[in-house]
């Protein structure tokens, strides 16, 4: 055998090799996503959000991270006590922004499910909402309490100038 044919040998063996090799790259690419892919579906399914898991989302090949699962915040509304403060939202919802609370609430408020309270920085539940269907169930309205009505009091009697200026002639 030539040296020339030793050399083309070589080229296809390690030409067949890279193929084999970037095959095998692709396959485990592919089932790494189909695994993270289930992890989140899971991880839906459970009710977790993303900022419980311990891994960090991975780039992906074009450079973005995957997108993180969606908190549900009608599960948060009905995590909280019937007046609450922002610190309480926080907990419930394990967010640390202040944005992010203060949008939830605003959307609760002009959604008509909280409402704003008298002293500053608290809020009350008008209704409460069925964790996971996101339809809200009313609660029962107090009733009202008819006011007793107010007795007039007889205004005095109004006399006329000339009538006044009359009897103090008179007298």
């Amino acid at each position: 055998m030539s040296l020339t044919q030793e050399i083309r040998s070589t080229l296809k063996t390690v030409s067949t090799l890279h193929a084999k090799v970037a095959r095998a790259i692709r396959d485990g690419e592919h089932e790494l996503e189909t695994l993270r892919n289930e992890e989140m579906l899971l991880t839906g399914l459970s009710g977790l959000t993303a900022g419980h898991t311990t891994r960090r989302a991975q780039p992906t090949r074009k450079g973005r991270a995957h997108a993180a699962a969606r908190l549900d915040w009608s599960t948060v509304l009905s995590k909280l006590p019937n007046v609450f403060v922002a610190a309480d939202v926080r907990k419930a919802s394990g967010k640390n922004r202040p944005s992010e609370i203060f949008a939830a609430i605003t959307r609760w408020i002009n959604s008509g499910l909280v409402a704003k309270t008298k002293t500053r920085g608290e809020y009350v539940r008008k209704s409460a909402v069925v964790a996971g269907r996101g339809r809200p169930v009313t609660a029962a309205k107090p009733k009202k309490v008819a006011k007793p009505k107010k007795v007039a009091k007889p205004k005095k009697a109004v006399k006329p100038k000339a009538q006044e200026a009359t009897e103090k002639a008179a007298a």
